[in-house]
């Protein structure tokens, strides 16, 4: 079944540009894999505000991270051209916030589990084993029904 809505970890995007990332390959071909598919990049939102990508952690991470000649800049761009951005909030249920505050250090990193937790298909790809080790990928998979993979694991069939 395709996927809805996906969130990516910024590091996906860098390494679409990296040559000597050994999943660059990978990252290039999930960034062209969604560009022509119909899956909604997720982004986090406040849902006491209008949604507004501006306002978005997720996406002033993205633009304090990427340039305009990098290819995930390339495809924020022309995600948001043809509105298939996704909004989803950041608030989640206590048990749940809880959960992701007791096992997550980073405050953006928490954002972006928040994220994958209220989008529909639940996947966030990820190049962080700093944050997101393998047992932790393991127990949020376990927990919360969420799957942190990296650009290499996802089924491009899928998108």
């Amino acid at each position: 079944m395709p996927l809805k809505d996906i969130v990516l970890d910024t590091n996906v995007l860098e390494h679409a540009d990296n040559s000597l990332e050994k999943r660059n390959t990978a990252s290039i071909m999930l960034l062209y894999s969604v560009n022509s598919s119909s899956v909604k990049l997720c982004l986090d939102w406040n849902t006491k505000k209008s949604f507004d990508v501006a306002q978005s952690i997720i996406w002033t991470q993205y633009l304090e991270r990427l340039n305009p000649m990098m290819q995930g800049y390339k495809m924020l761009e022309y995600l948001l051209k043809n509105k298939r951005i996704k909004p989803v909030s950041r608030n989640v249920a206590l048990n749940v916030n809880k959960i992701i505050i007791q096992r997550i250090k980073d405050p953006q990193d928490k954002v972006f589990v928040k994220v994958v937790h209220g989008s529909i298909s639940k996947v966030l790809v990820s190049h962080d084993f700093r944050d997101f080790q393998i047992a932790k990928r393991k127990f949020f998979k376990k927990k919360l029904k969420i799957s942190i993979i990296t650009a290499d694991q996802i089924d491009l069939n899928e998108l």
